[in-house]
């Protein structure tokens, strides 16, 4: 092989991986705000003045302990503290009602994350994620007649079935980048990839705050997805194959490259039917910990997505302006980060410094420990009268969270390259969980009538995402393991053996660890 094909550039605009790349961190993007603008669309749906006037048992005068240094520079509720914030919406639902609607999608999504992951191994990774896409069209472009025509019990209902798309489209994803990316590159591209979800929280925001101040009111901001998903679903189904060597616009250099260092792709020529080998897949030490890291990582995502803003209210009592505008900056620290460092991690690997496990092991380590820090910290820096101080707390922690994309999250797409759509539903599943423990532990850590108690959240927080990092370190590895990889028998060579013709040799090694 030349060194010409030996250097292919993978960032660049003409490399098809680049731009398969590209089109898989748009579409997560919009999957991603698609699920996550009601959170502050349901702010401008509510009537909040309605909903607490209901609660008779709400306490406005105890409701926060506010420190007399921040009283002159309370924000939250203009000149009279009993009134709750009102943004002018109709609804009179309740924290209950809202919970529910808001909570949906993660019930839709624990039902179809297993049978996705086994379908993006054996079917068309491709034609799921429109599968996926269709589901959140539908759903995003009804919710506003439903809402207003129907009340909320077909909301919760609509919600569900958008997680149906939602546990298909993560096996999906993860499938077409392992199919196109060469292991070399993976900390770079997951880094491009995954960066949709910082795109969709830093730009998702504003854009949903602009909707509810307009004279479109909140339903603009799904009409507004609903176009751009028909747009993304025309382009990807048009332009996309589910493995490189069939696609038609790829240049024969990096056809050439592509097969030279790719060692998760099947050719045309193999079998398709093999076993899962579930217990060794269980028993993986090294499978353990990534899922194990990434249950706390949804934690931690689960904080910054839907606590945040209201750490930045109880804590630093600002507007509401700057809140959303605070609460946005660390998405664009999370994203510079985990690019930056992942193509760090990919120059190190082609320089031959690092090794893929080295290279997974280094960057969660770094991770764990920095977000450990920062949020260790944070409560003896935060102070109401210089929020910039907490805010740039923040940014360091989402700084060093994002260095954890070239770590465990690199590792599970490497494990087992035969069935990545599988190892990408179980990591749904610790996700799914992560995402509704993470409401009860908050609950039970925190006091709601002491903005103080934050800090025992933060500390609870930090350790246990450094202590699983410490467990991946231990464990973990960026290779992938014998029972995870497909024994490549050309169909040829089993016309010419006929003695081995019912034996299934395309089986995966079932040696354990």
């Amino acid at each position: 092989m030349t060194d010409e094909i030996i250097k292919h550039s993978y960032i660049h605009f003409k490399s098809r991986r680049f731009h398969i790349t590209l089109l898989l961190m748009i579409g997560i993007c919009l999957f991603f705000f698609a699920r996550t603008n009601l959170g502050l669309s349901m702010v401008c749906m509510v009537n909040s003045t309605a909903v607490n006037l209901e609660n008779s048992d709400f306490n406005y005068t105890n409701s926060l302990k506010i420190p007399d240094k921040c009283l002159k520079d309370d924000k939250t509720n203009n000149n009279d503290q009993k009134k709750a914030k009102d943004y002018g919406g109709t609804f009179n639902w309740n924290i209950n009602i809202q919970n529910m609607i808001l909570s949906g999608n993660f019930y839709g999504a624990i039902i179809t994350i297993v049978p996705a992951g086994i379908l993006a191994d054996r079917s068309s990774p491709k034609n799921l994620l429109l599968l996926s896409a269709t589901l959140f069209l539908i759903t995003s472009a009804l919710f506003p007649y439903l809402a207003y025509n129907y009340g909320y019990v077909p909301l919760i209902a609509s919600r569900i079935i958008m997680g149906l798309g939602e546990g298909i489209s993560s096996p999906a994803f993860n499938h077409i980048l392992s199919n196109w990316i060469p292991k070399s590159e993976s900390p770079v591209a997951m880094a491009i990839y995954t960066s949709g979800v910082q795109v969709a929280g830093f730009i998702g925001n504003p854009v949903t705050a602009y909707f509810c101040d307009s004279s479109f009111g909140w339903v603009g901001v799904f009409y507004l997805l609903s176009v751009c998903l028909i747009m993304w679903s025309l382009l990807w189904g048009l332009t996309v194959k589910n493995k490189f060597h069939k696609d038609k616009w790829m240049h024969e250099k990096e056809r050439n490259y592509l097969e030279a260092h790719m060692t998760n792709h099947k050719n045309k020529g193999f079998k398709k039917d093999f076993s899962i080998p579930w217990m060794s897949m269980i028993t993986s030490l090294p499978l353990l910990s990534t899922l194990i890291c990434n249950f706390f990582a949804m934690m931690y995502n689960f904080f910054v997505t839907m606590y945040l803003p209201t750490y930045f209210k109880d804590t630093l009592y600002v507007s509401i302006m700057d809140n959303g505008f605070y609460s946005s900056l660390p998405f664009i620290a999370q994203c510079v980060s985990k690019i930056g460092w992942g193509y760090f991690m990919t120059h190190l690997q082609r320089k031959q410094i690092l090794t893929s496990t080295q290279s997974v092991k280094l960057s969660q380590a770094v991770s764990g420990v920095g977000v450990a820090i920062g949020l260790y910290a944070l409560p003896f820096l935060n102070d109401c009268t210089k929020p910039y101080i907490s805010v740039g707390c923040f940014l360091w922690i989402s700084a060093f969270f994002g260095v954890c994309v070239s770590g465990f999250l690199v590792s599970h797409i490497i494990l087992a390259p035969a069935i990545v759509g599988l190892i990408s539903s179980l990591f749904n599943v610790t996700a799914v969980i992560g995402a509704i423990a993470s409401p009860w532990i908050v609950s039970f850590l925190k006091d709601p009538n002491n903005p103080e108690s934050w800090n025992t959240v933060l500390y609870v927080l930090g350790t246990l995402w450094l202590l699983s990092s410490i467990v991946f370190v231990i464990f973990g590895s960026g290779e992938p393991q014998s029972w995870g990889i497909m024994k490549e028998v050309h169909v040829d060579d089993l016309l010419i053996n006929g003695e081995n013709n019912n034996k299934d040799s395309l089986d995966l090694n079932e040696t354990k660890l």
